[in-house]
């Protein structure tokens, strides 16, 4: 298993907890180790609660998250059932130990990944290698999606003054007395607009669109056969990627931070312009001046939460498996088989990347549970299955 976050962990629970057998043919690959990663980007970001529901976990079990909560008096569930962070790490902590998932985890970096008589083979930075008979995917690589007038600013600027939030940690900056410019509509760019100001900047949110609210990020109908029977149906690759980007329009608030934001807004410390398009900024005497619909904002940084994007072909990790055996693509997505398999090769894929054959919940927790039934369907027989699945 490649990668130890939150797709791998909840792969892990369904395997072991239906096969305990197999803990001892099981290596999991990550040079950080379980969830490191996950959480240093939540911490980045001072993101104290998930957006998810709490039956959504790594655990098989819908209800395992509460249970926890009400065993070890943790009672961090939302207004909307959505699991506090420092609950939700908490809970993950304890499947890890419980499994004993630390034995079969090896801190080391994987690098290539090729098909292999009967399996496949998996190089890792130390100069070894492992022959497996199966290989999981479990990674959401993600890249930055940046608007075209920000491409090359950064090197107009000292570091850190124009910076994508996939590389921003707002921990480590003194803001007092700063003006930001957070770019984007998203719960991300109202997280960290709400952070800063609480560290004494002055924030400017700029969207293209006027901000919208809801609970979570996609409709609970991708869950069930009401999206998903049209959605496995559909033979047209094309088609697909244009459901997914229905489900997926943009950015969106919680309920929660929306109201926060408004009554921030209220007290002046944070400006909401909607429905600014941004024309483009130059770096000059020691900060930016940016064109906003025909005025001028003069900022210390620039914060862009203009989302992220997935490619098999920026992941070179899998350029192997690409070279060897070829799939069907569409907007930069491969089409794998029912069990979530490349297909041709015993390798599954789970998280974005898995998007044509989920939906859009593949990138995030329901997304994990769904490939996670699917893979366990194919290794052994799983007779209780949540999500629906395709006909093979």
């Amino acid at each position: 298993m490649i990668g130890a976050g939150p797709h791998a962990l909840t792969l892990c629970n369904y395997l072991l907890r239906h096969c305990p057998h197999m803990h001892e043919r099981l290596v999991v690959i990550d040079p950080d180790g379980w969830l490191s990663s996950w959480q240093c980007r939540l911490d980045a970001l001072a993101i104290d609660r998930l957006r998810s529901h709490y039956t959504d976990h790594p655990h098989p079990d819908p209800y395992a998250l509460w249970r926890f909560s009400r065993n070890h008096c943790q009672h961090q569930l939302g207004m909307h059932y959505t699991p506090g962070a420092t609950l939700f790490a908490d809970f993950c902590r304890a499947l890890v130990t419980e499994l004993g998932l630390g034995e079969v985890l090896h801190r080391v970096r994987a690098e290539r990944i090729d098909p292999a008589p009967r399996g496949m083979r998996v190089g890792l930075a130390d100069g070894t290698a492992i022959l497996a008979r199966k290989v999981v995917f479990a990674a959401n690589p993600v890249l930055p999606r940046l608007p075209e007038w920000a491409s090359g600013l950064a090197a107009q600027a000292p570091p850190g003054r124009i910076v994508h939030t996939e590389q921003l940690d707002v921990r480590a900056l003194s803001l007092e007395g700063e003006r930001i410019l957070v770019l984007g509509a998203g719960l991300t760019a109202g997280q960290i607009a709400l952070s800063a100001s609480a560290e004494g900047a002055h924030v400017v949110i700029a969207t293209r669109n006027n901000l919208r609210v809801s609970v979570f990020d996609v409709s609970g109908c991708w869950q069930g056969p009401v999206c998903l029977r049209d959605f496995h149906a559909e033979p047209d690759l094309e088609r697909r990627v244009q459901s997914l980007q229905t489900a997926l329009p943009g950015g969106s608030l919680t309920p929660l931070i929306a109201q926060t934001l408004r009554e921030v807004v209220s007290e002046g410390t944070i400006e909401l312009t909607e429905g600014c398009a941004i024309g483009g900024a130059t770096w000059s005497d020691d900060h930016w001046q940016v064109s906003a619909e025909g005025r001028i904002l003069e900022v210390d940084r620039i914060w862009l939460a203009t989302g992220t994007t997935l490619r098999v072909d920026a992941v070179p990790l899998l350029a192997g498996v690409a070279t060897q055996r070829s799939v069907a693509m569409a907007n930069g997505l491969p089409m794998l088989d029912a069990a979530c398999r490349w297909p041709g090769t015993p390798m599954h894929i789970m998280g974005g990347l898995a998007s044509l054959q989920l939906g859009p919940f593949a990138r995030n927790l329901i997304g994990a549970r769904m490939a996670a039934e699917r893979i366990v369907s194919q290794i052994t027989r799983l007779e209780r299955r949540q999500y629906p699945q395709p006909s093979r």
